[in-house]
């Protein structure tokens, strides 16, 4: 899954770019980097699918995600900077292009991965493929089976999801915040991204440090208050210090 959405994004990428360079209209780039970012959605969860099957105790896996998780906020700064770069330089094609060489990159390294081989049991043995389609949609199920009968794993669930609500709708918020809110101007917006890449990279280093004491609930308690009470401050003190 990974593979495969890394290259139809460098292809669209690509298309993109193409699209650029023959000066096609702008509606019709915005529709492919709209379908782009729709096949994107599907990289993630199969990241988190994965890393499971590469760790061989909590603590590895706990301290991939945080390296995971590390890295993407990197990108939220880096990545701008090189587009920016390339757009002083070069023109907007040239961007997408390299934009589509990063898909093609990270599909390279995709490929190299080897998880471990997972140990079936003796009716999934004797089932062949049979008993595999099944066992897939079944383990699908249980999933949301044990979720459902641990009143621990609800609370956890139901507060990552809704943090995961309040991650995507920041995205416009910070937006609004920029523009509207402070009237920083596209500038502003640049710098409360660069915040937030920051913040992610020094949150991703404490993680890994905390991760190794246990008590991770505790912890995801405590950084789910971090996250949603800076919005409440900017909404009460708008200023460009609350918003950093």
């Amino acid at each position: 899954v990974m593979i495969a959405a890394d290259g139809l994004r460098a292809l669209l990428t690509g298309v993109a770019a193409a699209l650029v360079f023959a000066g096609a209209p702008i509606v019709a780039v915005f529709s492919i980097f709209m379908v782009t970012t729709l096949v994107g959605t599907v990289f993630r969860p199969a990241q988190s699918a994965l890393l499971p099957s590469l760790a061989e105790t909590p603590g590895e896996l706990t301290a991939a995600n945080a390296t995971s998780l590390t890295i993407h906020s990197v990108s939220f700064f880096v990545g701008p900077a090189i587009g920016g770069a390339l757009l002083a330089f070069t023109d907007a094609g040239w961007a997408f292009v390299f934009n589509a060489l990063t898909f093609l990159w990270s599909a390279a390294m995709v490929v190299g991965i080897r998880p471990h081989a997972p140990v079936a049991d003796e009716g999934e043995a004797e089932g062949g493929a049979e008993g595999e389609h099944e066992g897939m949609f079944a383990g699908l199920g249980d999933g949301y089976r044990a979720i459902v009968a641990s009143k621990d794993l609800r609370l956890l669930v139901g507060l990552y999801v809704l943090q995961t609500v309040i991650a995507g709708a920041s995205a416009v918020y910070e937006v609004a915040i920029a523009l509207d809110l402070l009237d920083l101007g596209d500038g502003g917006l640049g710098l409360l991204g660069f915040g937030l890449g920051l913040g992610g990279v020094i949150g991703g280093g404490v993680a890994l440090v905390i991760a190794q004491g246990g008590r991770l609930a505790r912890n995801f308690g405590i950084g789910i208050i971090l996250w949603g009470a800076p919005l409440l401050l900017v909404s009460a003190y708008p200023s460009v210090a609350t918003a950093l």
